[in-house]
């Protein structure tokens, strides 16, 4: 079974500068980022990077208590 991925930013499409200010935002105010992308992309969002597997955000509590409350066949 193939796992999707739910959709996110992409930083491909962005050249240098514009990625560089980006990933420096994440670092300083990484709230407002993840709020501004659960807007964008709904409660659940994906973020990858270049060399590492993209990382799925939840923002919604109660998907988050549902992720903690399923049985372990689930996953």
């Amino acid at each position: 079974m193939t796992a999707k991925i739910p959709p996110g930013p992409t930083n491909r499409s962005f050249r240098f500068p514009i990625r560089l200010l980006r990933s420096l935002r994440f670092i300083f105010d990484p709230l407002t980022v993840l709020e501004k992308y659960a807007q964008n992309y709904d409660n659940c969002f994906s973020l990858s990077q270049k060399n590492s597997p993209p990382v799925v955000y939840f923002y919604h509590p109660e998907a988050i208590k549902q992720i903690f409350a399923a049985p372990a066949e689930v996953f």
